[in-house]
C-alpha cells in the first residue's frame, strides 16, 4: 500500500525513544533517526546512540553535585540535533 508521504533517503527526523535505566525505571528522550530507503526503515543515527548512552550515564552520576550535573547537561546539549 502506497502512503501519502514517502520519506527521502537520508531524511532525518526526531522521534521519542524510551531509555531503560539501571534501576528499572524509564525516561523518554528525543533522538534523531534517519530513513534508509534500501531497507525501508528509520534507523538511529550515531548521535542517537550517544544520547541514549549519555542518559544512562547521567542517571549513574545523578547523586553527584549540582555543578557537575549542570556541566554534563551542557555536554548533552552539544550532542543534540534539536538544541
Amino acid at each position: 500500500m502506497k502512503t501519502l508521504y514517502e520519506p527521502k533517503s537520508g531524511e532525518i527526523k526526531m522521534e521519542i525513544f524510551t531509555v531503560y535505566l539501571p534501576d528499572g525505571s524509564t525516561k523518554e528522550i528525543t533522538i534523531p533517526v534517519i530513513w534508509d530507503s534500501e531497507i525501508q526503515v528509520w534507523l538511529m543515527t550515531p548521535e542517537a546512540h550517544k544520547l541514549i548512552t549519555f542518559e544512562k550515564f547521567l542517571y549513574m552520576v545523578s547523586k553527584q553535585s549540582k555543578e557537575q550535573i549542570n556541566l554534563l547537561e551542557q555536554v548533552k546539549k552539544e550532542i543534540r540535533y534539536d538544541k
